[in-house]
């Protein structure tokens, strides 16, 4: 009875060690993925002005279907907003880098088919954007005033575009257009290349390079788009004057979403930060409550088995051989442990793709550091009682009841 009792515990025991060390790998991967994630967004550079403040506006009210009366109403109001403090304004479709469009293009004379391409960023922008966000134009032209409905369409794009649409080669005077899939797609519209930007990192496709497009609004028009304006002090403390100054043009346009560029960005990492903490913390913890629970079966195992060491002790066993068998049996529940947990790890990280920025779900490198840590301090775990168990005396481990 009392030797089944002891291996029922062992068997427990045993268990419950390799379930903590899965849960510890599995904790720790997690927060590994988190953390590695945190780095890349940290190290985000926006393409434009950080301190730009961003206003949302939805203009689909029956009065602005007409694009002449939505482009009149949009003048009013970046000319009304120009007051206290706000020195320049402009607007956009969406902020460069914070769209998950992705338009398909082709380039005229081109053969590649474009879903063999990844898609653009297309993005509708008003009169002096690149001036007011603050985006160099590195070659060719900003847009000017003639670029406006029943001249020739003109586009402007991002330094990536030419590389990957174009070889690399002279990207002005190039057309292309957009790919549009359905069964009655409208015409396609040529668009001439007149200008070109510096490239994007996008925060909306997981941090990859984004080929940009940008159009004049004059002629692609967009009916819900970001009011942007450069403001002396802090960009929030104008949300007021903002919303007042949309107001007195037309009480009736929602405005909403009103930040920083900087803003805009913490909003989007900031769950991979929160959840970054939480599981670096659960992961320790886990950690630890493995180390503590492989020490102490360890030396459970070593007081037990202590007659046992002393008769290999008397036999001729040096206390190296006997070190080796303590280990070895620590080291098989803490590889068991990590067998598990590389499964469940594994699982865990498909759930937590939407908060992985620039991190696969399976990074080698995290797998690497998650294994070298939770190993060496399951070996130290190990090491005290192995130690413990080799310096045993003989003569006093077989007088032992």
């Amino acid at each position: 009875f009392r030797g089944s009792t002891s291996v029922r515990v062992g068997r427990f025991s045993r268990g419950l060690v390799m379930g903590q060390v899965m849960l510890s790998f599995t904790l720790l991967f997690a927060s590994g993925l988190i953390v590695k994630s945190i780095a890349a967004a940290s190290t985000i550079v926006l393409p434009f002005r950080a301190d730009i403040l961003a206003a949302r506006l939805t203009l689909d009210a029956p009065a602005y279907r007409d694009d002449k009366t939505l482009s009149q109403a949009m003048e009013r109001i970046r000319t009304r907003v120009m007051t206290g403090g706000i020195d320049g304004a402009t607007f956009g479709s969406s902020l460069p880098s914070f769209t998950d469009d992705s338009t398909r293009v082709q380039v005229e004379g081109q053969t590649v088919d474009p879903s063999s391409l990844p898609g653009i960023e297309h993005i509708s922008v008003g009169p002096d954007y690149f001036r007011v966000m603050g985006i160099p134009i590195v070659r060719g032209r900003a847009f000017g005033a003639e670029d406006r409905f029943g001249n020739t369409p003109v586009a402007i794009v991002t330094r990536d575009f030419a590389d990957l649409y174009l070889a690399g080669g002279d990207p002005i005077g190039r057309r292309f257009r957009a790919v549009i899939r359905g069964d009655n797609p409208p015409p396609p519209v040529w668009l001439t290349i007149v200008g070109v930007a510096p490239p994007a990192v996008n925060t909306a496709r997981n941090g990859v390079a984004a080929s940009s497009v940008f159009v004049p609004a004059d002629q692609f028009p967009a009916r819900t788009l970001d009011l942007l304006m450069t403001t002396s002090g802090n960009p929030q403390s104008h949300e007021a004057a903002v919303r007042r100054a949309v107001a007195d043009i037309d009480p009736a346009i929602a405005v909403y979403n009103v930040n920083s560029g900087q803003g805009r960005l913490d909003r989007i990492v900031w769950p991979v930060r929160i959840f970054g903490g939480l599981f670096t913390t659960f992961g320790v913890a886990a950690l630890i409550l493995a180390g503590a629970g492989l020490y102490g079966v360890m030396a459970f195992a070593v007081r037990r088995r202590t007659q046992e060491i002393g008769v290999r002790l008397a036999l001729g066993a040096t206390s190296g051989d006997i070190l080796q068998m303590v280990l070895r049996q620590g080291s098989r529940l803490l590889l068991g442990g990590i067998a598990l947990g590389l499964g469940a790890g594994l699982f865990l990280a498909t759930l937590l793709t939407q908060l992985l920025f620039q991190v696969e779900p399976w990074d080698p490198s995290v797998v690497i550091a998650t294994l070298a840590v939770l190993t060496t301090t399951g070996l130290i775990a190990c090491a005290v009682p192995a130690r413990r168990a080799a310096a045993v005396d003989p003569l006093v481990a077989l007088r032992r009841d």
